[in-house]
């Protein structure tokens, strides 16, 4: 399955220690980065549009895209503007536009106030 993005985001993933090997790849103007789910990855994607695929590694040794893929986008302190790829590994993409994803501040009250 794949997601489509446009313009400046950040994608992050954590290690998986166990079951299918699982990649990330993204397609945009600058070529194709992959990386697997043995290690952390971290890069910043720009282009006007770009892909991201996840794929796992069936039992004969081939990539095969991944059958299911969900997503879901909420704001998500402190990062902001967030999108995360669920298969069987999280990917957390964060949007890098200050126009739809302003930095976020910390909250200036430090006080409750009380029901009733």
């Amino acid at each position: 399955m794949t997601g489509t993005f446009y313009g400046p985001w950040r994608l992050m993933t954590t290690p998986v220690a166990f079951g299918n090997r699982w990649a990330v790849r993204v397609d945009n103007a600058d070529g194709m980065y992959q990386a697997d789910s043995a290690q952390p990855w971290d890069l910043d994607v720009h282009g006007a549009e770009w892909t991201v695929e996840l794929v796992y590694l069936d039992g004969s040794g081939q990539w095969q895209p991944a059958p299911e893929m969900n997503r879901s986008t909420g704001i998500i302190a402190p990062n902001g503007l967030t999108v995360i790829l669920q298969s069987h590994t999280p990917i957390r993409v964060v949007s890098l536009d200050p126009t739809i994803n302003p930095p976020m501040h910390p909250n200036p009250y430090d006080f409750t106030i009380r029901a009733g």
